[in-house]
């Protein structure tokens, strides 16, 4: 127990999606629950989830999918951090981010980008010396739940190296990206367009974004945001695995109901390995504390952690 002592990275669908991860430091204490949130698009009617070794174990608490449905990519916000407004290759303006910032100083690269369709938005940024407050985006929104991607791309030749610029992504004061590291999470590759994507809610009327320091200045080359309309929790008993309903992994546990009526299977036919524990610890931070007294850890000596959960595509 303690920052540092436990750090794994989670791949979902074969893109990392959480870097350097370290329970304890996100969730600020020991015995606390931690829920941490993304979005992943599967076209082969299995969910693949992967737990990476870094320092100590991989651990895993509790799983739930849930099915999303977007309106009409024509109606998101979608905005050119650091450049102009420009329409890109599928009809979609992105307008500038003037208004929505409160410091950061743009810059626009001559290099070619890789991985994308429309490279002119990879190539101007906004980026944040540390002299200046924390850089920061403040959109008005209706409340509501957003998912929200972000673009990045390492065009700075000396950081164009692993660790060589580290910062946190926060969203309505929660950090959703800790530890990124646009470099590593392109495949160590520079001038090569990345998109991170989250799923967030806005109660205030206003979506507040935060980029804070750690290795170098945070960047950000473009915001997309889309409204999402999620199904209420599933009635029990829970959906078959493959349905189009949300479902519900008791990770190391046995099947549970919840204070809301969900079932939570246990993950038996969704693993590979990996060894369930118990803790008698008191948790903290949720409404159902039996859901993250069970766990499944991965040892080093076998493969790593990996679920496989039947979704439709």
């Amino acid at each position: 127990t303690g920052v540092g002592k436990r750090v794994f990275s989670v791949k979902i669908e074969n893109s990392l999606v959480f870097n350097n991860l370290d329970i304890f430091a996100e969730a600020g204490a020991g015995n606390k629950a931690l829920v941490k949130e993304t979005s992943a698009t599967v076209s082969d009617s299995a969910l693949t989830i992967e737990f990476i070794h870094q320092i100590e174990n991989p651990s895993i608490r509790a799983i739930e999918v849930r099915p999303v449905t977007s309106t009409s990519p024509s109606s998101g916000t979608r905005i050119n951090v650091g450049g102009a407004s420009y329409v890109d290759s599928q009809g979609n303006t992105w307008i500038t981010d003037a208004g929505f910032v409160n410091s950061g100083e743009k810059y626009t690269t001559p290099s070619s980008i890789s991985g994308t369709p429309d490279p002119t938005l990879y190539k101007s940024e906004r980026w944040d010396p540390p002299s200046t407050p924390s850089m920061k985006f403040t959109i008005p929104l209706p409340s509501g739940s957003y998912r929200v991607d972000l673009g990045f791309a390492e065009t700075y030749g000396p950081t164009m190296a692993v660790g060589a610029r580290v910062f946190d992504v926060k969203m309505e004061d929660k950090v959703v990206f800790s530890n990124f590291d646009i470099y590593a999470e392109a495949g160590n590759s520079g001038n090569k367009a990345l998109i991170k994507s989250t799923t967030v809610t806005v109660s205030d009327g206003i979506l507040l974004i935060e980029l804070l320091h750690k290795v170098q200045n945070p960047k950000l080359c473009t915001i997309a945001i889309f409204p999402v309309n999620a199904p209420p929790p599933a009635p029990q008993p829970s959906p078959p695995p493959g349905s189009a309903s949300s479902i519900y992994i008791n990770a190391g546990g046995d099947t549970y109901t919840d204070n809301l009526g969900r079932t939570w299977l246990a993950d038996g036919p969704y693993v590979n390995t990996g060894t369930k524990y118990l803790s008698a610890a008191s948790i903290a931070g949720t409404s159902d504390p039996t859901i993250y007294k069970t766990e499944r850890y991965d040892l080093p000596d076998g493969p790593e952690m990996r679920y496989e959960i039947p979704v439709p595509s």
